[in-house]
């Protein structure tokens, strides 16, 4: 089983989904998945599943097992600026969510097991390690600490400082966070705004976060400066 590492538990949109799986597929397979259904044509949510190995499949072929589960129920993709809606019809991937439970039930129907944490150092990675000269900067000086949940834009927030971090970059101001967002905000932001966003919470509504609400989830997910 192909193992898919995933920072957070947050929600991600449905290209993100497919990326993540269409790598971790072994080149060149996919599979469909069938479901079967009573005489009304409902679900049989106990009965069992059928899994058919699609040879020489592309990413057209995950687009249509994706679809696939999405109208047999196993997963439930949500339009992004309107959670209550889930009329997914396998386009407009960018402006659809998946609940992390609903990711590792795709990925567990194609055969795949996800882990929400980054992806451990190869020998092959650590061997391509820069031998620091003597005398020269260690690093940043700053640490990431992973939240225990990931309320509103919590996790996109942690995901922008783990990379931080990892180019060694200086711990990002809430301004880097919004000017980085404002030409690509996250599935999570609603709307960018001068000095902040609205995101969505956990209901779907929107709330908004300043600059400084911005600075305080900062401090609560880093240490050092």
């Amino acid at each position: 089983m192909k193992i898919i590492y995933k920072p957070d538990d947050g929600r991600i949109t449905v290209a993100e989904a497919k990326r993540l799986i269409y790598n971790a597929l072994p080149e060149g397979n996919a599979a469909k998945v069938y479901m079967h259904v009573d005489a009304d044509g409902k679900p049989v949510w106990d009965g069992p599943i059928e899994i058919k190995e699609v040879p020489e499949a592309d990413l057209f072929e995950l687009n249509e097992v994706v679809l696939d589960m999405c109208q047999q129920g196993l997963i439930t993709p949500r339009f992004r600026y309107r959670p209550t809606r889930t009329d997914y019809i396998g386009n407009s991937d960018d402006a659809y969510l998946l609940d992390h439970a609903d990711f590792v039930v795709m990925a567990q129907i194609l055969e795949c097991r996800v882990i929400v944490g980054e992806a451990p150092a190869t020998r092959e990675t650590e061997n391509l390690a820069p031998t620091m000269p003597e005398g020269a900067k260690q690093g940043p000086t700053w640490t990431v600490r992973k939240p225990q949940r990931f309320p509103g834009y919590a996790a996109p927030l942690y995901r922008f400082l783990v990379e931080a971090h990892r180019e060694g970059s200086p711990r990002p101001k809430a301004r880097d966070v919004v000017e980085a967002w404002r030409s690509n905000p996250p599935a999570e932001i609603a709307k960018m705004l001068a000095d902040g966003f609205d995101y969505y919470n956990a209901e779907g509504d929107t709330e908004s976060a300043n600059l400084e609400a911005i600075r305080k989830a900062i401090d609560r997910m880093t240490a050092g400066r």
